[in-house]
């Protein structure tokens, strides 16, 4: 069975906002357990609920993006903490679920378990790599058309 993993999503520094995402079989459990939401119970469905993190220390405002498996971007249950941008309080929420059984996900790890459970083809994940190392408009351009299925459809065709 895979690990569940975690991972800061968003870029680092200061910002209006900290994204943390978690895949995996136990992504339900880690956010039963630091998670309170605002109103009611946590969501089943695919939704969006404002509550509160625990991160040990103190809770802080969160939105929890929640997407279950299969219909997530690596098919498997999907979480996203959409938290405060000071570095301090992502790091701090990061270190709460690694210290709950999390593990730190590799570079590309999501997409790679994206691509691994049948989601993406190949020429997408490596669309997905070309977008994030893309320098000017030019390659941004190029890899958008690669993520996008470009390759995939001119292959296709030949099939």
């Amino acid at each position: 069975m895979a690990a569940t993993i975690v991972a800061i999503a968003s870029p680092p520094g200061r910002g209006h906002r900290s994204v943390l995402r978690i895949s995996g079989p136990a992504a339900r459990a880690l956010v039963r357990e630091v998670f309170c939401p605002r109103q009611g119970a946590l969501v089943e469905a695919r939704g969006v609920q404002h509550g509160r993190f625990d991160d040990g220390r103190g809770t802080q405002p969160a939105l929890l993006f929640w997407m279950p498996g299969p219909a997530s971007y690596t098919r498997e249950d999907v979480a996203e903490f959409h938290l405060p941008g000071a570095p301090a309080l992502a790091a701090a929420a990061l270190q709460r679920l690694l210290a709950l059984g999390a593990e730190t996900a590799a570079a590309g790890e999501f997409t790679r378990r994206a691509f691994q459970n049948g989601r993406i083809d190949l020429s997408r994940a490596e669309g997905v790599l070309a977008l994030v190392e893309a320098r000017t408009a030019d390659e941004r351009r190029a890899a958008t058309r690669l993520f996008g299925g470009g390759l995939a459809r001119r292959v296709e065709g030949l099939r």
